[in-house]
């Protein structure tokens, strides 16, 4: 249901939730009352405790966002540093070809 991961008082808030609807619903109001009078500091924690996540949430995804960069800046670095030893590679086999055909076959 939700995208975050449940914690054990996240699970427990949720539960008696439930229960209190179902105790409303079947019509026993008292039992439902006391249901949530018993869960309602857990609650307020939670809620207390998620009110400056967003912000918090914002830092952590800026984060993520500079580790995955810095990972693609390094990725990038060793592929150029690979086609910069390719390209060297090349032009030192294209010299010796071409340094063999200036000086010809040698005949004994």
């Amino acid at each position: 249901m939700q995208d975050r991961p449940s914690t054990g008082a996240r699970r427990q808030v949720d539960l008696a939730r439930a229960r209190t609807l179902a105790l409303a619903e079947a019509g026993f109001l008292d039992a439902a009352e006391e249901e949530m009078a018993a869960i309602r500091r857990l609650a307020r924690l939670l809620s207390f405790g998620r009110a400056g996540t967003g912000e918090m949430q914002r830092f952590q995804n800026q984060a993520a966002v500079t580790v995955r960069q810095k990972g693609l800046e390094r990725v990038m670095e060793t592929a150029r540093r690979i086609n910069e030893a390719a390209e060297a590679d090349r032009a030192t086999r294209e010299a010796a070809v071409v340094c063999h055909m200036k000086t010809g076959p040698v005949i004994e």
